[in-house]
């Protein structure tokens, strides 16, 4: 017979609280994205747990283990409105068990897919651990005088910054550097520039086709997850002539093996 909303939120919290992503994406597409009783207090809380369980099971050394669990946060709040602040919740609670990098990593995807504002959404610890990444990251490519200007927004980033020129071998070459370099306009920012577009499902597939298959498509950027001896989990691609970037859960039970093989051939 028909489950009681008793039964269907106990069977929700069952796959949050044991991790089970693909429990509990059957479920939301079982349900229905605009069912109520996914707001319900106690749904809410074991998204929560969920989140938290999924981000503290992450290899920090595994590109592909971050991918699957970046991806799987992101389509849950895509698909449920009510699930991104709990989902940032559980990253958060789950952040002291994750390098910095990791956990900037996966907000950074969230931000992306979801095309939200990450700064309303998230504590102020989580946005200063996503700032520091992306200023960290300009100063690995030598790119200081970017890294200054981000720095520049925040004490505390420029406070950090200033530590991280001391310990250059020449704090001259960086001076004459930051003085000479003209400044991108082209800024890590943490409100995306471009939409994010999870596919798990064929027609998601077909309209990849269709977008690729266009005669104003001159170029597309490409890339994937995996790791020896995983399979492959994430397929990316970015066209040069819209604003969208597609990400494909290879994992996904909606896509076979055979349908895969075809779209990439």
């Amino acid at each position: 017979g028909e489950l009681s909303d008793e039964q269907i939120i106990r069977s929700i919290t069952n796959a949050c609280e044991s991790g089970n992503s693909r429990e509990l994406s059957d479920l939301v597409g079982l349900l229905g994205h605009e069912y109520g009783i996914f707001e319900t207090p106690s749904v809410i809380e074991s998204v929560v747990t969920f989140s938290d369980k999924l981000c503290r099971g992450v290899d920090g050394d595994d590109s592909s283990s971050i991918a699957r669990t970046a991806v799987s946060l992101a389509d849950f709040g895509s698909k449920i409105e009510a699930w991104k602040i709990p989902l940032l919740q559980g990253v958060h609670r789950a952040r002291s068990d994750m390098p910095t990098s990791v956990v900037s990593k996966i907000l950074r995807r969230l931000a992306d897919t979801w095309e939200n504002d990450m700064t309303v959404l998230v504590s102020e610890e989580i946005i200063m651990c996503m700032e520091w990444t992306l200023m960290n990251d300009l100063i690995v490519k030598g790119e200081w005088l970017e890294a200054k200007a981000y720095a520049s927004t925040r004490d505390v980033l420029r406070q950090a910054f200033m530590e991280e020129a001391k310990t250059q071998d020449s704090i001259n070459e960086v001076t004459n550097t930051l003085e000479s370099a003209s400044i991108s306009n082209d800024l890590p920012i943490l409100v995306p520039k471009r939409k994010i577009t999870v596919v798990n499902d064929v027609s998601g597939l077909a309209h990849i086709r269709e977008t690729l298959s266009s005669a104003y498509c001159h170029a597309v950027a490409f890339d994937c997850e995996w790791r020896d001896p995983r399979p492959l989990s994430t397929l990316q691609f970015c066209p040069a002539h819209v604003q969208e970037t597609f990400i494909v859960d290879v994992t996904s039970p909606s896509i076979s093996r055979r349908e895969l093989s075809d779209f990439i051939v």
